[in-house]
């Protein structure tokens, strides 16, 4: 059983059936500001060797992983959609701009990002 609050789990519910079209098990996803839990409820394996690199903690990206960005703290759910790209994070900014992602698909609590190929 996971505990959360009323609201994340309504974004979890939102957001899970459809990011499953996108995202496969034993794909690389870096997850960013704070739901490190998606790696794991995904079964996808967390770029950066991290499931939380808002905390500080990753390390170089490699090869081409999806991207999924949160759009809140993840301790407070927006009423109005927002865009938090950049995610405040200069490494993976960059990251994303050098790669050229592009949004792929979003709800009013994440955005899955691809690089252009």
């Amino acid at each position: 059983m996971i505990m959360t609050t009323t609201e994340r789990a309504e974004a979890m519910n939102a957001t899970l059936p459809v990011l499953k079209k996108y995202v496969h098990p034993e794909d690389t996803l870096l997850v960013y500001n704070a739901a490190p839990m998606m790696n794991y409820l995904t079964h996808t394996r967390p770029a950066g060797g991290t499931s939380w690199p808002a905390l500080g903690a990753i390390k170089p990206l490699v090869g081409m992983p999806k991207i999924l960005v949160q759009k809140s703290d993840g301790f407070t759910i927006e009423t109005q959609p927002a865009r938090c790209i950049p995610t405040g994070n200069q490494m993976i900014d960059s990251y994303m701009q050098e790669h050229k992602y592009r949004i792929v698909w979003e709800n009013p609590y994440f955005i899955l990002l691809f690089p252009q190929r």
